[in-house]
């Protein structure tokens, strides 16, 4: 998806923040291993959290979906795993998963998409290699086989806090007491106490022995309860970041009493001198002179890509360190902001985990070619910030990236959703099936000033979508035509009768069509079209408004 952000004279708005991220797929974990029933929200439903939402599904549980909620009926039990759990793009899942796996008394196998396997997992494969158990990474899958037994563990603080994490789910749940020394210096300590805290929410206990040691009693059992999630600092640093710079902008979701290593971003933003004030959940910006200042990444490398950004747009120069994680992140995030941001006039370098940046905010300019989002949802992020805080207009492809953690980022509030034109109007969209979903796709795309035609197997329905200026044109039957002048379709269909609808129709599909499915299909079902939708084959995240959901879906019954 390729878009152009732009800024209008004045910036200012109110934004909610969504649901934190790393709380929810604690939460999601911790509710699946639990005996009965758990009540999560409010939930985001994120390609991240949707990773592991399914995974839980897969492994021990039975997972409904509603609006912005989750109900997680733990089985108590781990299911048969006969095919490799999808874990998407999410570290979380993956690191998070590995260790539960071990617990099946099964081989599992995990799979992922863009850089997840070749994300570094060394830390693993030492464990289960001195347990003699089996663990085998390849270049598109993951095996472990083999239980894990308690006792003494070793690993490297300054690795990612995921594999600590993983291991203290699952270690609870062996019949002995298990020690887990960390050698120091140990980074993303903030991470690790989120663990702690969402695991003592649904009934486990851990404890610190000292500052590098944290023991964890065996025997334990998670207990299922309601959970609350906070809003999220992380995802919350991109809008704070443009409120510091222009003023205007309220924050709203965000606790005060928070263990999120993110939260550092207000501090960050205070030494640069940003004026703000909390109001209770919320947090007020004006506008104020900011200057460069020295940041440690050690315990928020998700701040890193907005704080390259707001270095540009401060006096003087501003330097990050313990940054390196960046670089195994789902792109280089150093590379690749280094290189937007220089395609805009932007003034800095790297060596290492250090990174050097120049005030230039005079020096910034539109690109010379669109910038790449790097299929990475905190550049895409950071860039739409650089472009409404600089003035610039911007286009970024390979926007689609935002739906890996906040799928509702383009149209969080009127602030971003009236300053950005997201979809490009010379081109045709077309709705199969003008059902609730479908039909509201159409009526808010038509709104926007887009050609909108329909296909619908009702008469009535259709009629009146033609009516009511849902649609432009539309058809109930001979629509060949219209398949073939698309460049968007949206799909409003059942699952089973999508999958027969690209039988017929796929071949029809024009290359470089974009469609969009709106009823909840699952990998699963979507690998078969694409030998159906041959070179036409592409795909989009879902819900581009927020008055569209994704419907309701569970996992079946085992």
């Amino acid at each position: 998806m390729n878009i152009t952000i732009k800024s209008s004279r004045t910036v200012g708005g109110n934004i909610a923040a969504p649901p934190s991220k790393s709380m929810a797929h604690r939460a999601v974990l911790c509710a699946a291993l639990a005996k009965g029933t758990s009540h999560l929200h409010p939930l985001a439903f994120s390609k991240d959290i949707s990773a592991t939402l399914g995974a839980a599904g897969r492994l021990c549980a039975r997972v409904t979906t509603g609006e912005n909620d989750a109900v997680v009926e733990g089985l108590g039990r781990f299911l048969p795993v006969d095919a490799p759990v999808d874990c998407c793009e999410s570290g979380s899942t993956l690191r998070f998963l590995i260790p539960l796996a071990s617990l099946t008394g099964q081989e599992v196998t995990f799979t992922g998409r863009g850089r997840l396997m070749e994300r570094p997992q060394s830390v693993y494969k030492t464990l289960y290699q001195q347990q003699g158990l089996r663990f085998e990474q390849g270049a598109d899958r993951l095996t472990v086989e083999g239980a894990l037994t308690p006792g003494e563990y070793e690993l490297a603080g300054n690795v990612s806090s995921q594999f600590i994490s993983g291991l203290l789910f699952a270690l609870p749940l062996l019949g002995g007491t298990s020690t887990l020394h960390l050698i120091p210096p140990v980074e993303s300590r903030s991470y690790i106490d989120m663990t702690r805290a969402v695991q003592h929410a649904f009934g486990v206990e851990s404890r610190w022995l000292d500052e590098n040691t944290l023991e964890i009693p065996g025997g334990q059992h998670y207990l299922p309860g309601d959970y609350t999630v906070e809003g999220d600092y992380s995802q919350a640093a991109f809008p704070a970041v443009l409120g510091a710079v222009t003023g205007g902008v309220a924050i709203t979701g965000l606790s005060e009493e928070t263990l999120q290593g993110d939260a550092a971003i207000l501090e960050i933003l205070r030494r640069c001198g940003a004026r703000f004030t909390r109001t209770g959940q919320g947090v007020v910006f004006e506008k104020a002179p900011l200057h460069g200042t020295d940041i440690d990444l050690a315990d928020c490398p998700d701040l890193g890509p907005v704080l390259m950004v707001l270095g540009l747009l401060c006096e003087g120069t501003t330097v990050i360190r313990n940054a390196e994680r960046l670089r195994i992140k789902e792109s280089d995030r150093i590379e690749a902001m280094e290189t937007e941001l220089r395609a805009c006039g932007g003034q800095l370098e790297s060596e290492g985990g250090t990174i050097t940046i120049h005030g230039c905010a005079g020096a910034l300019h539109a690109p010379e070619q669109p910038l790449s989002g790097h299929n990475d949802h905190r550049v895409v992020m950071s860039l739409a910030v650089l472009a409404l805080a600089a003035g610039l207009a911007l286009p970024i492809s390979g926007a689609e990236a935002i739906a890996k953690s906040w799928p509702d980022f383009l149209e969080a509030s009127s602030l971003w959703a009236r300053r950005w034109n997201m979809l490009d109007k010379s081109k045709r969209y077309l709705i199969v099936g003008l059902g609730l979903l479908g039909g509201k796709y159409a009526l808010e795309l038509s709104r926007a000033g887009f050609h909108v035609d329909g296909i619908n197997r009702s008469e009535g329905h259709l009629q009146y979508a033609l009516d009511h200026g849902y649609i432009a044109s539309g058809k109930t039957h001979d629509f060949e035509d219209l398949v073939r002048q698309a460049d968007h379709i949206i799909f409003g269909l059942y699952p089973t009768a999508l999958l027969e609808w690209f039988r017929t129709y796929g071949h029809l599909l024009k290359e470089g069509c974009i469609f969009t499915d709106v009823s909840g299909v699952k990998t699963g079902l979507v690998e078969p079209f694409r030998p159906c939708a041959g070179r036409a084959w592409s795909s989009l995240p879902a819900t581009p408004w927020r008055a569209v959901r994704p419907p309701a879906w569970s996992t079946p019954p085992r």
